[in-house]
C-alpha cells in the first residue's frame, strides 16, 4: 500500500512520513477475510437448546394446526316459519342477557354453521327481522322470520331443529328475494286468546265453585257483541303504554274479533277469541281482552269503549299473557306479486297445518291448561279487575276533551288534547288541574317572570332595548 501511495504522489514525496508509516503497518487487501454473502449472526439467532427448543417446536406445530384456511360463507335471504311455546322465555326479541326465543334461534343457527360468528354476535349484520315481537310467556304457531344465511346446505330444517329445544321448532324454510323484510311486507296478523269459561262468569269474588262454570249461548252472544265494537280503525292509545292521544301510530285497523267455543281441553272448558288486524301495539290485545272481561262480568258497561277510544287517559286491565297465541301471519301483497313464479312460491304452507295443529295441542294448549290448573294465573288475576275505577283521568284534556269528543268528534278532541299538553308546559299554579285550560293569574305572572329572566340570561347587556344605545358615527 506504501507503493500505491508513492505511485500517486509526485516523485513519491507528496505525503508526510506519518501517513506513509500508517500505510506500511496496515494489512494488505489479500490478507483481509470479508464474508459479504452472510452477515454475522446476532446473539438472539443462536440455536436453542434443550427444553426451550422442544417447546418452541411444539408451539409452532400447534399454531400451524390451528390456522385453518378462511372459507367465505355464501349467504342468501331466507324465510323461516317457526312454532314455539313461550313458557319460560322472556319474549321473542333478542336480549343481551339471553333467555328469549331469538337468542335460542341464533345460537342454533350458529351451531348448525348456517351463519358466521359475526352474525351470531351482531344480529343486524344478517338483516334479521320478525313479523311480531311476542311478549313474555306468549306463544306462536306460525311466526315468520327473515334473515341472510347459508342456503346451499341440504336439509336446513333438520340441522336447525337438532340444536333447538323441543318447545321451539322450525316448521318450514324457503328462499326469498334479496329485499324481503318479514316485518314490513306482512299485511296482517291473526292472534288467538284461550280463556277459561269462568273468566266471564258474573261479577263477584272468585271462589272454587266458579271453576266449574259453564258458559251459555246468551253470554257467548254478549261477548261477541262487545268484541264487535273493536272493528274498524280506532285510536288505541289507551290500550298500550307511552302513547299520546294525537299520536298517529296509535291508530290501528281491526278486521275481525270473534269468540268461539266452548271447547274442553284436559277436562277444563275454554273459549277461544280470534282477532285479525293489520298490526298491533304493545299489550294491545291483552288489554282488549281484559276490558272485554270487565264489561261482560259487569264491572263497567259498553259506554266505556267510547271513552277508551277518545283522548282521555283510561286505566284498562291487562289480561295475562298465558292464553295469547300468534296464530298466523299473512303476506297477501307478496303472494299476489309472485303468483305463478316457481322461484318464489307463496308464503303460507297449508300442507303443514296438521303438523302445526299437533304442535299447538302438545306444546301450547296443554301447557296453557297445565299452568292455569296448577298456578291459577287467570283465576287470580280476575280479582284484580275490581281495583280499576274505569274513570278517565284529567291528564290529557280531561273532561273538556271528553266533551269535545262528543260534540266535535275525534278531530276536536285531539286538538283539545294538544292544547292541554301545550298549557301543561307553561302552567305553574300549585292547584292547576290541566282540565283543558288554565288562565289563572298565578300562571300568567310566573310565565312572564320566567320569560324576563330567560331574556336577561341570553342578553345580559340588553342589546336591542332602551338600555343599550348605539355609538354615534364620527
Amino acid at each position: 500500500m506504501a507503493a500505491q501511495f508513492a505511485d500517486y504522489s509526485p516523485a513519491g514525496a507528496g505525503y508526510p512520513p506519518s501517513v506513509l508509516a500508517v500505510a506500511e503497518s496496515a494489512p494488505a487487501a489479500s490478507d483481509m477475510e470479508v464474508d459479504c454473502a452472510a452477515p454475522p449472526k446476532a446473539a438472539a439467532d443462536k440455536p436453542k437448546e434443550g427444553a426451550a427448543a422442544a417447546q418452541a417446536d411444539s408451539g409452532g406445530a400447534a399454531a400451524g394446526a390451528a390456522a385453518e384456511p378462511y372459507v367465505r360463507m355464501k349467504r342468501k335471504m331466507a324465510i323461516l316459519m317457526m312454532s314455539y311455546s313461550g313458557t319460560g322465555y322472556g319474549g321473542m326479541q333478542i336480549q343481551p342477557e339471553g333467555g328469549t326465543i331469538e337468542n335460542a334461534l341464533i345460537d342454533a343457527l350458529f351451531a348448525a354453521k348456517l351463519i358466521t360468528k359475526e352474525n351470531h354476535e351482531r344480529i343486524q349484520t344478517m338483516n334479521f327481522q320478525r313479523c311480531a315481537r311476542t311478549d313474555k310467556g306468549v306463544h306462536a304457531a306460525r311466526q315468520i322470520v327473515s334473515l341472510k344465511m347459508a342456503c346451499n346446505e341440504p336439509d336446513v330444517v333438520s340441522k336447525i331443529n337438532a340444536h333447538l329445544p323441543e318447545q321451539i321448532r322450525i316448521m318450514a324454510y324457503m328462499r326469498a328475494p334479496r329485499s324481503f323484510n318479514a316485518k314490513n311486507q306482512c299485511t296482517g296478523r291473526r292472534y288467538q286468546y284461550l280463556a277459561p269459561s269462568y273468566a266471564f262468569c258474573p261479577t263477584g269474588k272468585m271462589t272454587e265453585a266458579d271453576l266449574a262454570y259453564k258458559i251459555d249461548p246468551e253470554r257467548l252472544t254478549l261477548i261477541n257483541s262487545v268484541l264487535a265494537q273493536y272493528h274498524g280503525t280506532k285510536n288505541y292509545h289507551n290500550f298500550t303504554s307511552r302513547k299520546a292521544a294525537d299520536d298517529a301510530s296509535a291508530m290501528r285497523y281491526i278486521v275481525s274479533f270473534t269468540c268461539e267455543g266452548p271447547v274442553v281441553i284436559d277436562g277444563v272448558e275454554f273459549v277461544k277469541m280470534t282477532v285479525c288486524g293489520q298490526s298491533f301495539l304493545l299489550h294491545m290485545i291483552r288489554k282488549m281482552v281484559g276490558l272485554t272481561m270487565a264489561i261482560v262480568r259487569g264491572y263497567t258497561d259498553l259506554s266505556i269503549l267510547d271513552v277508551a277510544f277518545g283522548p282521555a287517559k283510561l286505566d284498562i286491565p291487562k289480561a295475562p299473557g298465558l292464553g295469547l297465541l300468534l296464530d298466523a301471519c299473512f303476506f297477501d301483497v307478496y303472494n299476489k306479486k309472485y303468483k305463478g313464479d316457481k322461484d318464489h312460491p307463496p308464503i303460507g304452507w297449508p300442507e303443514l297445518d296438521p303438523a302445526i295443529d299437533a304442535f299447538k295441542l302438545k306444546n301450547i294448549f296443554s301447557k296453557m291448561v297445565e299452568t292455569e290448573v296448577s298456578e291459577k294465573v287467570i283465576y287470580t288475576w280476575l280479582d284484580t279487575i275490581a281495583a280499576h275505577t274505569f274513570a278517565p283521568s284529567v291528564g290529557e284534556g280531561g273532561e273538556a276533551a271528553a266533551a269535545a269528543a262528543v260534540e266535535g268528534g275525534p278531530a276536536a278532541a285531539a286538538a283539545m288534547a294538544r292544547e292541554a299538553r301545550w298549557r301543561r308546559r307553561w302552567c305553574f299554579a300549585p292547584a292547576c288541574a290541566f282540565d283543558g285550560g288554565c288562565y289563572s293569574t298565578v300562571c300568567r305572572d310566573i310565565v312572564e317572570q320566567k320569560n324576563r329572566k330567560r331574556k336577561k340570561q341570553h342578553n345580559p347587556r340588553g342589546y336591542g332595548t332602551q338600555k343599550w344605545r348605539k355609538r354615534p358615527k364620527r
